[in-house]
């Protein structure tokens, strides 16, 4: 298989991690200064989790006023492909960022913009994959997350980081199905210079709880490389706000 041949199978691995609220809303949760997330990404090629935090730098030490925030992100998990020589190749991968941001209030929500170091590493003995080894560079990440009318709420997230040029734009629109239950469709777009393109396309369930938020989505994956094949994702979420 030429060196094109195995960087379209081995990219279907790749993990498209879903956009989070950054936050309650203050009249909901209270002054929060942290705000921290777990959750797992999984799809018919790729199994993996993920963490993150982002915490107020502001002399308020509050989310929810304007000013510097720090966020921190690392995901991992492995995937698989076929290529010549080497059959259902299974690749460890493991990303990770720490950035400097500054949040902003807009009406009834919050538009974020980030920057900072990230690394990148595919753990693949192929040595003709375009994923192998690590890379260091930067990433870049912009969010707005709010209230959009009564009983909806949206969200848009896009990034970029220079590792091996990978880029995602998540959007998600929920609407209040009772008190504490939100629910909605959601949309991706992820790619990487191995090259590849896909999206998915599903639905998210997201329940507020006394300790913090619970989500859950799934739906489908259309790979628009050629030489991959569709199929489906699914994942999970905790968010915990801490004062």
């Amino acid at each position: 298989m030429t060196l094109m041949g195995s960087a379209l199978a081995q990219s279907t691995g790749e993990t498209v991690n879903p956009s989070l609220p950054p936050v309650a809303a203050k009249t909901e949760a209270g002054t929060v200064s942290t705000y921290a997330w777990a959750g797992t990404w999984f799809s018919d090629h790729y199994l993996g989790g993920y963490l993150g935090a982002m915490k107020s730098l502001n002399a308020t030490g509050d989310l929810w006023t304007d000013g510097f925030v720090l966020r921190g992100d690392v995901s991992g998990g492995s995937y698989r492909y076929d290529s010549t020589g080497f059959v259902n190749v299974r690749v460890g991968t493991l990303d990770s960022d720490v950035m400097l941001g500054y949040r902003k209030n807009v009406g009834k929500g919050a538009f974020s913009a980030y920057v900072g170091p990230s690394y990148a590493f595919h753990h693949n003995p192929d040595p003709a994959a375009a994923l192998r080894g690590d890379e260091f560079g930067a990433k870049f990440l912009a969010e707005y997350s709010g209230s959009l009318a009564q009983n909806l709420e949206g969200s848009l997230q896009g990034s970029y980081r220079t590792t091996f040029s990978t880029y995602s734009l998540t959007g998600r629109l929920l609407y209040r199905v009772s008190d504490s239950a939100w629910i909605g469709p959601q949309a991706t777009l992820f790619g990487n210079d191995s090259p590849f393109r896909e999206s998915t396309f599903g639905g998210v369930l997201k329940i507020n709880t006394k300790f913090g938020e619970i989500g859950v989505s799934g739906g489908y994956r259309h790979v628009y490389t050629s030489g991959n094949s569709d199929g489906y994702f699914a994942s999970a979420y905790l968010g915990i706000p801490f004062p």
